[in-house]
């Protein structure tokens, strides 16, 4: 039976719900505030999103493919593919994007750097998905 929005708060003896109550029990499992995660209202940084890119191309990879892992538009998965690739972070090879050994010590230095940070704050420790 369709329950209209006047008949909200009636909805309990057809759903058994009731709208105004919280889920205690679907909220237990999303603790975004963990020890080694950002909270979820918190952005990448241009460096978060260039190490990503750069550990997903450990192997060489297709731009859609970055694209998808890394969570970005195309417009801004451009702007770091050509950032990358200027820096020598990045080669391509034929229509794939692959890392240099630059690149993986730019993203080994990151990795060092954070761990240091970490050591002094533990605030500032993100566990990256590198």
């Amino acid at each position: 039976m369709f329950v209209g929005i006047r008949n909200a708060r009636d909805c309990s003896q057809y759903t058994g719900l009731n709208p105004y109550n919280s889920f205690p029990e679907f909220e237990e499992g999303l603790d975004v505030n963990s020890e080694n995660e950002k909270p979820r209202n918190m952005k990448r940084t241009g460096i978060e999103i260039m190490s990503d890119i750069l550990g997903i191309c450990g192997e060489p990879r297709s731009p859609t493919r970055v694209m998808v892992k890394t969570n970005l538009s195309y417009k801004a998965l451009k702007t770091y593919l050509a950032k990358l690739y200027s820096l020598g972070f990045l080669d391509q090879n034929s229509r794939k994007y692959v890392t240099t050994e630059e690149g993986r010590q730019f993203v080994l230095s990151l990795k060092d750097l954070e761990n240091m940070l970490g050591n002094i704050d533990p605030s500032l420790k993100h566990d990256s998905h590198i």
